[in-house]
């Protein structure tokens, strides 16, 4: 797979890095790149592709230094691509950008994702400092951009300070810009790995969008019908039906406990099959708290963790009567 284009840049935040003449500080320089090629992932580069038409390398140049590609598809004349690296709270990231049909830039992205504010402050001061070889193009749909960062992040949040033993989630969202505002199209998590320059791998192409978005729907689904159907009719017929369905007793149990009971049943075999629909939609990635879950997922995980803890606990505890 390859995307071809012409590259010109400016940017901010983490590298990106890919062959081509380097750029000069302050200035900004046009050159001729190969774009993306998935064909030296795993040898000269490491690379994170989870679908079609969305791609991240990387490449531990130094200690000091790490080349990054960014690429995604682009279907406006205001777009973006970005990466966050895990690591704190406030994860530092990168950011790919083409707006109303201008020369795309590489940004460092405000990392209080405040309304009207893409850029973090005084950006300018710190991107020459930051970036070298960069280059960026957008071309046939697809817009790209390299650069070569410095991560020794300065005792900045917003900058990336690259430490080789520690492992970092990798982030990569995609989307449109409008008014100011990111409009998340697609986002994607890495598992946890370390940069290591000796180390370079390439991973699968995850779930397409539209299978996470199936199984994110199955998900719901299976969750309202166990919870607000098969749950309560169990509940009910327990506490208020056990004296009108008592009379008959296939098995020699009453009706009502028949009806309970299989209510219970398919309640909790219908919440496996949507922790697991969610768990392959997310890769099986923790998403609560602790997790650098960009969106408010953290609160929802947890507790619906506890719910179908709970809800798996009822049968054992009935058995202990």
């Amino acid at each position: 797979m390859r995307f071809d284009g012409i590259a010109n840049v400016t940017f901010g935040q983490t590298a990106l890095v890919v062959s081509g003449a380097a750029s000069l500080p302050g200035k900004q320089k046009s050159v001729t790149t190969t774009a993306f090629d998935s064909t030296s992932c795993g040898r000269s580069k490491s690379c994170f592709i989870p679908s079609d038409g969305l791609a991240l390398s990387y490449n531990v140049v130094s200690p000091s230094h790490i080349d990054v590609e960014l690429m995604s598809n682009a279907n406006s004349s205001n777009e973006y691509v970005a990466v966050t690296f895990a690591g704190n709270e406030k994860t530092p990231s990168i950011e790919c950008s083409v707006m109303n049909g201008r020369l795309p830039t590489l940004h460092i992205p405000n990392i209080d994702d405040i309304a009207g504010q893409l850029r973090t402050p005084n950006e300018q001061a710190f991107r020459e400092s930051y970036f070298s070889n960069v280059s960026t193009s957008l071309a046939n749909g697809t817009l790209y951009c390299r650069a070569r960062l410095l991560v020794t992040g300065q005792n900045n949040p917003s900058f990336l300070t690259y430490i080789p033993s520690t492992k970092y989630t990798l982030t990569l969202s995609s989307g449109t810009i409008s008014g100011g505002t990111r409009m998340v199209r697609e986002v994607q998590t890495s598992p946890s790995l370390v940069l290591d320059a000796n180390n370079a791998t390439t991973s699968d192409k995850g779930l397409d969008m539209a299978t996470r978005r199936r199984l994110n729907k199955a998900h719901a689904i299976l969750m309202v019908l166990s919870w607000l159907l098969f749950v309560p009719t169990g509940i009910l017929f327990a506490r208020f039906l056990r004296e009108s369905w008592s009379g008959n007793k296939p098995g020699g149990l009453a009706v009502w406990f028949h009806v309970h009971r299989t209510c219970n049943i398919l309640a909790i075999v219908l919440m496996i099959a949507s922790f697991i629909c969610i768990m392959i939609s997310k890769s099986w990635t923790w998403t609560g708290p602790g997790s650098t879950s960009k969106y408010n997922t953290k609160v929802h995980t947890m507790t619906g963790l506890l719910a179908l803890i709970l809800a798996w606990l009822q049968p054992f505890i009935t058995l202990m009567r």
